[in-house]
C-alpha cells in the first residue's frame, strides 16, 4: 500500500497506531488499511487509539461507499475498544467522521491538528 505511511507512538504507556493517507483514497484503501494493521498485528496490545490523517489525501467517496466503511468497523469488534481519530483539513473531509459519530457506537472524532488528536486519546476522556 503505498498510499499509507503507518507509525506507532508509545506516550506514558499508552500506543497510537497513526496511519497517513497521501493521494486519492477511496474506500478499499480506508477498509484495506485497517485490515492491514490487524494482520500484521500493528497496534500493540498498549494501543488504545488510532489516527487516521487525510490532510495529503483526496477522499474519493461518496455515501454509499462510506456505508461500507461503517459497516467494516461495526464488524470489527478489534476497533470498538480503540479512540478512531480523524485528521482532517477541509469541510468536506470532515463531514465524514461526523456522520460515523452519530451511527457508529464506537468512539470516532474529527480533529485539524495530529497534537489535538493525541491528547484526546490520551485522556481517556469521550468527546
Amino acid at each position: 500500500m503505498d498510499k499509507v505511511e503507518y507509525t506507532y507512538e508509545d506516550i506514558n504507556g499508552k500506543g497510537i497506531m497513526i496511519r497517513k493517507f497521501y493521494g486519492k483514497i477511496e474506500v478499499d484503501n480506508i477498509i484495506d488499511s485497517f485490515i492491514y494493521l490487524f494482520d500484521n498485528n500493528l497496534p500493540k496490545d498498549n494501543c488504545i487509539g488510532i489516527i487516521s490523517d487525510f490532510c495529503n489525501a483526496t477522499i474519493e467517496m461518496n455515501m454509499l461507499e462510506f456505508r461500507k466503511v461503517l459497516a467494516f468497523i461495526k464488524k470489527n469488534k478489534n476497533l470498538h475498544d480503540l479512540k478512531l481519530a480523524v485528521i482532517v483539513d477541509t469541510p468536506n473531509k470532515s463531514v465524514f467522521p461526523f456522520l460515523a459519530q452519530t451511527v457508529l457506537k464506537v468512539q470516532v472524532c474529527p480533529f485539524s491538528t495530529t497534537k489535538a488528536a493525541k491528547e484526546w486519546i490520551i485522556s481517556g476522556k469521550i468527546k
